[in-house]
């Protein structure tokens, strides 16, 4: 008998092993499969990434060859950015440095080849506008610093640069309506009129015409009374004399001492004068990578918003104050909102 009770005794505990070992086998071999699985997905996301930089690669290519409407539409097609007006103004600010100043005007200037498209082409170019504050800004400040840093240059064509200055114009509008010192306008039409004749006098004062013998053409520049005249010829005043003879006065001596120039004429202007400006390179580099974050929170700066703790958001009934789970939440929104200013 106690032979017996010792095999099943024996037994029992054999059988309660094999179990364990099941189950510990079980688990090990879950362990492992998964492992596998997040390897393959690291794998097929290495792979993707380097796919989607062979695609951007090309699409610069593209761009420089064919034009930056066939480089968008290129990646477009690729799935490597997709056709949302937004998401293709914030491509366009993320990778500025990349593009040819000039194709980038004249594709922010582009109103499609039929009136249907023309509404998709406004909101690209409010988007890219948009991103940029002009809060605090006279017209003139706000001109100079979008033509200065904004990543392209005026296209040629008086309908693209008309479509540009008219998107500025909304923007401006939007940041300054209601500043009397900054904005003393009734409406936008004022902002655009001035807008367009600040870019004429630029012109004007300092863009001369080569002759045939080589040298610049002397001609007669626009006086400042002139320029005063042309544009309150244009424009509707109401009772207050909004574009005052000395408002309009300031505005042509600052653009006549300090001409509108992009940074990268600007730079290049310098580099001619100075040869070790090489040197500051790595510099210039990093200061235009901090360009799009800079527009982009003092654009937030303007905004009114109640901001609390992150323990005060944790107590909110949806987190019952898992201080986690509330940072969690917080930064998953967080990153929802604010993607699209860095990624297309």
């Amino acid at each position: 008998d106690t032979t017996e009770e010792s095999d099943d005794g024996s037994n029992d505990a054999d059988q309660k092993q094999g179990q364990r070992g099941g189950i510990l086998g079980y688990w090990q071999k879950e362990i492992v499969n998964k492992e596998k699985k997040v390897a393959a997905a690291k794998a097929r996301f290495v792979e993707a990434e380097a796919k989607k930089i062979d695609h951007l690669s090309i699409a610069f290519e593209i761009s420089r060859e064919k034009g930056l409407r066939k480089g968008i539409d290129y990646l477009i097609a690729c799935s490597v950015l997709t056709p949302s007006p937004r998401d293709i103004a914030s491509f366009l600010r993320l990778h500025r440095s990349d593009l040819d100043p000039i194709e980038l005007g004249k594709y922010l200037g582009e109103a499609g080849s039929e009136a249907s498209e023309t509404e998709y082409w406004n909101l690209i170019r409010f988007n890219y506008i948009r991103a940029i504050s002009f809060v605090g800004m006279t017209v003139e400040q706000g001109l100079r610093h979008l033509l200065t840093n904004g990543g392209f240059r005026l296209p040629g064509e008086a309908q693209q640069v008309d479509r540009l200055i008219t998107t500025f114009a909304q923007c401006y509008w939007e940041d300054n309506a209601g500043d009397q010192i900054m904005c003393p306008f009734k409406d936008k039409d004022t902002v655009f009129v001035l807008s367009f004749a600040i870019i004429m006098l630029n012109t004007d004062l300092h863009k001369s015409v080569p002759s045939t013998s080589g040298k610049h053409t002397v001609r007669k520049k626009m006086t400042k009374a002139e320029f005063t005249n042309n544009v309150k010829g244009v424009v509707n005043f109401n009772i207050n004399d909004e574009l005052s003879p000395e408002y309009l006065g300031f505005i042509y001596d600052s653009i006549s001492f300090n001409p509108i120039v992009m940074n990268i004429e600007a730079e290049t202007a310098d580099a001619k004068l100075d040869p070790s400006s090489d040197a500051n390179a790595a510099l210039t580099d990093l200061i235009n990578s901090a360009k799009s974050s800079d527009a982009l929170l003092r654009g937030l700066s303007t905004q009114e918003y109640k901001f609390t703790s992150i323990d005060e958001h944790s107590q909110r009934p949806a987190f019952e104050g898992d201080l986690s789970e509330a940072t969690a939440f917080l930064a998953r929104t967080m990153m929802s909102q604010i993607w699209h200013h860095y990624h297309g």
